[in-house]
């Protein structure tokens, strides 16, 4: 891996974990993001909904558990297919951090859902699991994938599409009222952290070479 993209995992890391720090501090109770967090779900629940909850039901569950499970396995198939063990190896510790981190602060700080929401959810709150784990896989697929593209259109077009996709997953916990805007924040933010952190544990030794599409 090169040096500047070594540079890049640091900075990555280091906003990312500063911007968690700050929503979780700022989400707690009494702190100063809550009146942010209540204006935002005031909003959502003055927008109507008559059928799109199902469609933001089905593409919030892309990254429910089952869902990440099969796409991830997708994933890993395909990089064990094109003998990128390294890679693969990065996909199933990022994902499996993903899932255990979120659990384990969900435990430790027991923030309660918003009452009123469209989307069944257990649990607490922060940080969002699906906005974590969207940011982690979709995040990834970018890393891992995009130097696949020969042509530039095409590398971006996968780019903005797996961007996009990131996006929609966790604004649907929004949408759906299983979220605070701060706890699908956060889960952005320590998706990818974890991406960051995966990549520089990973780093040592030169990255298989992609074949091109």
């Amino acid at each position: 891996m090169a040096k500047n993209k070594k540079n890049i995992a640091v900075d990555v890391g280091i906003i990312c974990a500063a911007i968690f720090i700050f929503l979780l501090i700022g989400s707690l109770k009494g702190s100063f993001f809550l009146p942010i967090d209540n204006l935002v779900y005031s909003w959502n629940s003055t927008i109507p909904k008559p059928m799109i909850p199902l469609v933001m039901m089905l593409i919030s569950d892309i990254m429910s558990p089952g869902g990440a499970i099969f796409l991830g396995a997708v994933a890993l198939i395909a990089l064990l297919g094109l003998k990128r063990p390294k890679q693969a190896a990065m996909l199933v510790l990022a994902m499996a951090i993903g899932y255990i981190a979120t659990e384990i602060i969900k435990s430790l700080l027991q923030r309660p859902r918003p009452e009123i929401r469209l989307a069944h959810s257990v649990g607490f709150s922060f940080p969002s699991a699906h906005a974590t784990m969207a940011a982690v896989y979709f995040g990834l697929m970018i890393i891992l994938f995009k130097d696949d593209f020969k042509h530039k259109a095409a590398r971006y077009i996968f780019i903005a599409l797996c961007a996009l996709a990131g996006l929609l997953v966790s604004y649907t916990r929004i949408y759906l009222g299983a979220h605070w805007l701060s706890d699908v924040l956060a889960g952005i933010a320590l998706g990818l952290f974890i991406i960051a952190a995966v990549v520089l544990a990973l780093k040592k030794g030169p990255m298989p070479t992609k074949q091109k599409l």
